[in-house]
């Protein structure tokens, strides 16, 4: 036992190291375990809990009767209201509450929060499980031996299903049940659903949900971590490396696929999935929007910075040249939470083999080395993708195509923004109404929603979502400012 531990009221505890400051109170059964904590941030075990072979890092908190057989339950972790796990692992601030996990690689922010929720052999990161959500990993031949990939922001809605093997593309919901195995990495931000047994995809369609909107911004906020040590490296952006090459990719098979299609075939197929033909480009000129958006506004904005800083157009420019070249940009994984080029994992794979990487602590510091160099690697692939699709360097920019490039971000901007804005406002239309004024008059419903719900012009989100709108010219006038400021006569 650590220094100002305290064990209250509780069953069995055989062969456990109890960190400093944890507070155990009423726990059934604890054996064969390790419970890290601090001061900082202390770490609980409370009614009812059932924990075998077991690690629980600072701050999780597991209560309300779960049951925990091999299981890791890292920093902010919660479980509890009889939530049961077996031969997983929990990355921060993930949360477990009445459900199950067999085999489950919970990623950072994985949450899961009903009944008859089952997750399975399964890869999730930032992830929000509807109630009964399951999947199936025994075909009964070779056993269970199938698994699943759900890319970072993935969404399941009440009672889907999900036949394993199966990798659904980032920030994806699914809806219904499905019984094909879906592979669709390349389309990322998709509404996958089914319609008579066929599971359908729209790409693209979450790119303007107010709902991505609303995760890229909270997950920052809800990071209940307070150890010094933060054990997970996490990238929150959304869009990154990681999800932007796969909308370029997506962008390219979409435009490849609809060039091929004849007319009079209504569907295309995809992953598993069925695209409708007249959606294929306008999927892609989604992707290419976010993609244009996300390129010209990381280009400009350095632009604008070392002109700024150095009022000299030439040596602003070829500051914009990246530093040392990765070999393959484009190529980037994501390894729960932490974004990193694959060649720096794959090199962190060699040094493990070759025994030159083999403490815990250097696996530390080559993990937080990844992270610190995220920032560096990103300049390095938008670079890379910017000539590709735009056929010159970042670091040639001439005055005229740095303001087409700044162009080119403001209509993507603007564009992407109201339609994110639309969305938004539709939570006040009158389909949103259906529930309020029970038996009451039309002004009585108006009234009732108006003082539960209030309205689009006085609801935070949508008044930030207008802000921004602002804000997206404020920032194009400063950018064509700067540019026109700095260039040679």
């Amino acid at each position: 036992m650590g220094a100002g531990a305290r064990i209250l009221h509780c069953g069995a505890i055989r062969n456990v190291a109890i960190g400093p400051h944890a507070f155990l109170h009423g726990v059934q059964l604890l054996e064969n375990g390790t419970i890290l904590s601090c001061e900082e941030h202390p770490t609980e075990a409370g009614e009812g809990v059932q924990a075998r072979s077991f690690i629980l890092a600072e701050g999780a908190t597991i209560d309300g009767g779960a049951m925990l057989d091999k299981v890791y339950a890292g920093q902010g972790v919660k479980l509890g209201k009889q939530f049961s796990a077996e031969n997983s692992v929990f990355f921060a601030n993930s949360e477990g509450y009445h459900g199950e996990a067999v085999s489950l690689f919970a990623g950072p922010y994985t949450v899961t929060h009903h009944k008859s929720t089952l997750l399975i052999a399964g890869l999730f990161s930032f992830y929000n499980a509807g109630s009964g959500t399951n999947q199936s990993n025994h075909m009964y031949k070779l056993g269970p031996v199938h698994q699943g990939v759900f890319e970072r922001g993935c969404k399941t809605g009440s009672f889907s299903y999900v036949l394993l093997e199966s990798r659904v593309g980032a920030f994806s919901v699914l809806i219904g049940k499905h019984y094909t195995n879906v592979h669709t990495p390349n389309l990322p931000f998709s509404y996958i659903y089914e319609e008579e047994g066929v599971s359908r995809l729209i790409p693209g369609m979450t790119l303007f949900s107010v709902g991505t909107v609303r995760d890229g911004e909270k997950w920052p906020r809800r990071d209940t971590r307070k150890a010094v040590v933060k054990r997970d490296r996490i990238a929150f952006d959304v869009f990154s490396p990681y999800t932007v090459e796969k909308m370029r990719r997506g962008r390219d098979e979409l435009l490849a696929l609809a060039e091929l299609t004849s007319k009079d075939k209504p569907f295309v197929t995809y992953g598993g999935t069925q695209i409708n033909r007249l959606l294929l480009r306008k999927g892609a000129k989604y992707y290419g929007m976010a993609v244009a958006r996300y390129l010209n506004e990381r280009v400009c904005a350095r632009l604008a910075d070392a002109l700024e800083a150095r009022g000299d157009w030439t040596a602003a420019a070829a500051s914009l040249a990246p530093g040392e070249l990765l070999e393959r940009p484009g190529e980037w994984t994501d390894l729960a939470g932490l974004l990193t080029p694959c060649e720096r994992a794959a090199a962190l794979e060699r040094k493990i083999a070759s025994k030159s990487c083999d403490s815990w602590e250097q696996m530390e510091a080559e993990f937080s080395a990844m992270h610190d160099a995220y920032r560096m690697d990103e300049w390095r692939y938008v670079c890379d993708a910017f000539e590709k699709d735009y056929g010159f360097a970042p670091a040639s920019i001439t005055p005229e195509q740095a303001l087409g490039a700044i162009e080119e971000w403001k209509k993507a901007a603007v564009s992407l923004h109201a339609m994110i804005l639309e969305d938004a406002q539709r939570e006040f239309g009158p389909f949103a109404r259906i529930g309020y004024g029970i038996d009451g008059t039309e002004e009585t419903r108006e009234n009732d929603f108006s003082a539960v719900r209030g309205t689009s012009d006085s609801n935070s989100v949508v008044q930030r979502l207008v802000r921004e709108g602002e804000e997206i010219q404020q920032r194009y006038r400063h950018l064509t400012s700067t540019v026109l400021t700095n260039r040679k006569e």
